[in-house]
């Protein structure tokens, strides 16, 4: 897949971009984003690409907007904002699959994470454009961020799945949130490797109401 993004320039001349893409054979999957730089900022910008991506690789009506046979049990999608690193996404792939969860990520920065040998403009790994496609079958959508909310009205609009906007994973409250949404997708409990964690860092009674709500998940 390749993305064109615009400039400030070519917004202001008018340039007719989206012709030029749609004359190229759709095997090319390129995907235009609308990034004027005399507009917005990082976050827009992060926000306007994954919006491009899932238009441009998740047609409308992909599934019907069905719920069934279509759907692959235990896979949710996860829209992930721009003020997480790159070892975050692998954290909470890890996470995720500790819940007996499979996960798609858009996009996945896991790549970018310094493992790279040499001069290149390509990182390995990631989330493949057949994967995203595979985003219509999910049973749910996290958008961890509330820019990414528009991006998860898209795919319901789009495959029929339910989301739930998540703040960032930061500090107890969000953390909290984000394992109570992982057991309750997977209807399991939380790994007590995570309940552990969490002691260590604020020992609660385990009479408390908000350890009884942690623990349940």
């Amino acid at each position: 897949m390749l993305a064109v993004l615009t400039s400030g320039l070519s917004e202001i001349k008018g340039d007719d971009l989206e012709r030029v893409i749609h004359s190229v054979s759709p095997a090319h999957n390129l995907i235009l984003v609308n990034t004027p730089d005399y507009s917005g900022g990082l976050e827009d910008g992060y926000r306007m690409a994954v919006e491009a991506i899932i238009k441009g690789l998740l047609p409308p009506g992909a599934i019907n907007g069905e719920r069934g046979p279509n759907k692959a049990k235990g896979q949710i999608n996860i829209l992930a904002g721009s003020h997480l690193t790159p070892a975050d996404f692998g954290e909470l792939r890890e996470i995720a699959r500790s819940f007996g969860l499979e996960t798609i990520i858009l996009p996945d920065l896991s790549s970018l994470d310094g493992s790279r040998h040499g001069l290149t403009a390509l990182a390995a790994g990631g989330t493949t454009v057949e994967q995203i496609r595979q985003m219509a079958s999910s049973e749910f959508t996290i958008a961890i961020g509330e820019s990414l909310e528009a991006a998860a009205v898209l795919i319901k609009a789009r495959a029929g799945i339910d989301y739930k906007v998540l703040p960032a994973p930061f500090g107890l409250e969000g953390s909290d949130e984000l394992f109570a949404a992982f057991s309750n997708l997977s209807g399991n409990p939380v790994p007590e490797r995570y309940q552990r964690e969490r002691l260590r860092l604020l020992p609660l009674s385990p009479n408390s109401p908000r350890a009884a709500r942690h623990l349940r998940g």
